[in-house]
């Protein structure tokens, strides 16, 4: 019943949207400015079916506050808006291909990028309405594409292998092997690329990727505003580099790149939730099983089933005086300290991007971004089974040196001799 009534809605959506793409002027006026603004019928027959295309193919992205920003912001510039969704449709269709490649991920899918989108409108909060419609287009375009080289095709994956069997390694297969040594070891003696290796390179270098799998057909819609393909890339790229290489960020006329590495990077970092793993997939996947002696759980498994955990454990809450509370119902001890871990990684984060934006950003230095994390209020985390706390084992000093070496410890006093005599029998017979 509900399917069939979610069908209904869903149709009669579609239908109001092809109806305002045909409205005659005076009904068009008659609707608000927020249902009019993309449906106006300057648009060719050609974008107009781009534009259905992508709310139908892409709605999570279409129905974020972020895209309707910038739809407001480029108003009757059709061409710039049929250029971004081109853009972001690439983005989220390989973004949906991700799992293919990395089953057991978190996902990765558009319900990510749509939650990138939803935390850069946090972020920017009531300053949102002060981005120029470049900056509205970079930044939905980086939310979508951010994540892309996580996309691998049949055929890269044997271009991978081939790069491997010339025994000429690149310098990101240099990199991967000083980090895991191992699968160096691994390789030279089965000549095999296993399955883990290549989801573990292409994760650590997913974010070198990008150039290699956007498009090389650039609309102009995008370049007279500025906005060209290796910009595109730079700032993706940014967000697997420390915020201290990030020196090589050519300034646009009306684009700041420095505010939008930032708010890719923190939107990735906080878009950390239960959407990226939902629970029957969780089960599906077969995470949900604790290792025992019949069913070994590979390492790249327990990885997996570790974030999968602490993705579902909890979530961020609305920022309040520059500060972003988190709230989580803990299920195991591991857990929490992982998440824990995180989060302070998270806050130090934040406490960089400060700095960055005010030192490197002209346009955008009073944003006022989170300072902090509050993982200590007691009213946001729920422990389920265990109890946590500053718990720690203290010792008496002075007793247990009065213990090791005070006259109690021997009732003859000789017997210091003997002892030292035995300590010199065993170790002459360890020697042997």
């Amino acid at each position: 019943m509900s399917s069939i009534a979610g069908s209904d809605k869903c149709m009669e959506r579609k239908a109001f949207i092809r109806s305002c793409f045909y409205v005659t002027k005076q009904v068009k006026y008659k609707l608000s400015k927020a249902e009019v603004y993309c449906y106006n019928k300057e648009y060719t027959k050609d974008e107009e079916a781009v534009s259905m295309r992508f709310r139908e193919e892409c709605p999570e992205i279409a129905g974020t506050e972020l895209w309707k920003t910038f739809e407001t912001k480029a108003g009757n510039d059709h061409e710039l808006i049929v250029a971004v969704e081109k853009i972001c449709k690439e983005g989220v269709t390989l973004a949906k291909d991700v799992i293919r490649f990395f089953p057991t991920f978190t996902l990765h899918d558009g319900t990510h990028l749509a939650g990138v989108c939803k935390w850069m409108i946090r972020l920017l909060g009531d300053k949102k309405d002060e981005l120029t419609v470049e900056e509205a287009a970079m930044l939905v375009m980086v939310a979508c594409c951010h994540d892309i080289g996580m996309s691998v095709s049949d055929d890269q994956r044997k271009e991978l292998e081939a790069e491997l069997a010339t025994g000429d390694y690149t310098e990101e297969w240099l990199e991967y092997f000083r980090k895991y040594p191992g699968d160096e070891v691994a390789y030279h003696e089965s000549h095999t690329v296993t399955e883990e290796m290549l989801r573990k390179y292409i994760r650590e270098n997913h974010s070198r990727r990008i150039s290699e799998q956007l498009t090389h057909e650039w609309p102009d819609a995008l370049i007279q505003r500025g906005i060209h393909r290796e910009t595109l890339i730079r700032v993706c790229e940014s967000h697997g580099e420390s915020l201290s290489e990030l020196i090589d960020l050519i300034p646009l006329a009306d684009c700041d790149l420095n505010m939008c590495v930032v708010l890719l990077r923190l939107a990735d970092l906080l878009d950390y939730d239960a959407a990226r793993a939902p629970e029957r997939l969780f089960r599906h996947l077969g995470l949900d099983h604790s290792e025992t002696a019949e069913q070994k759980l590979s390492q790249e498994e327990k990885i997996s089933q570790r974030e999968w955990k602490k993705n579902s454990s909890g979530h961020f809450g609305e920022i309040r005086d520059r500060c972003i509370p988190y709230i989580a119902c803990f299920k195991d001890p591991q857990t929490e300290h992982e998440v824990k871990e995180y989060l302070a990684w998270l806050k130090s984060e934040l406490l960089l991007s400060n700095e960055f934006l005010s030192r490197f950003s002209k346009r955008w230095q009073s944003l006022e971004l989170p300072r902090s994390v509050d993982d200590k209020n007691k009213n946001n985390i729920v422990r389920s089974g265990y109890e946590a706390g500053d718990f720690h084992l203290t010792m008496d000093q002075d007793r247990i040196l009065e213990l090791l070496t005070g006259e109690n410890l021997y009732s003859d006093p000789g017997v210091f001799v003997r002892e030292l005599l035995q300590n010199a029998i065993d170790a002459v017979l360890t020697r042997r």
